[in-house]
């Protein structure tokens, strides 16, 4: 025999340590559920052990990884947002590039900066210079720590 069906009451019986002398008297007469009784005692008496002699860390260190975790996660998750950021600024860098060397040899964009305002388009394509150098330094002066 390589089983026997009581096994699970066996395991029961050994957790919850109730006194059940029906089961306990099938335990003395099959020796499957001895087995099983004197396995299941040897790692409850492990895990006691292990939980006796468990060294839980102090709430201060405890705190500290926390902190550091959420640290550490944020500026994970500020790193994403940075990265998003300049690929979308240099995505609108080259559409911006792109239109303005298509706008020479047609002269549309020059006919719309003199209809909205008269800005000169260099002072256009200045203040987006500035703007794409700038970027990066207020992200890292937003997100720095000092």
């Amino acid at each position: 025999m390589t089983e026997c069906i009581r096994e699970q009451e066996v395991l029961e019986l050994m957790r919850s340590g109730r006194a059940d002398e029906d089961l306990r008297a099938h335990i003395a007469a099959c020796s499957i559920c001895a087995d099983v009784a004197i396995v299941a005692a040897t790692l409850l008496d492990d895990r006691t052990a292990l939980v006796r002699n468990a060294e839980v860390p102090g709430s201060g260190l405890v705190w500290w990884r926390m902190q550091l975790r959420a640290r550490n996660e944020s500026a994970a998750a500020a790193r994403r947002s940075l990265t998003a950021t300049h690929i979308a600024i240099v995505g609108f860098a080259v559409v911006i590039a792109l239109t303005s060397l298509a706008a020479q040899s047609t002269d549309w964009v020059q006919h719309l900066v003199a209809v909205a305002g008269a800005v000169p388009f260099a002072v256009l394509m200045a203040v987006l210079a500035a703007w794409l150098a700038l970027a990066p330094v207020a992200a890292w002066l937003a997100f720095s720590k000092d």
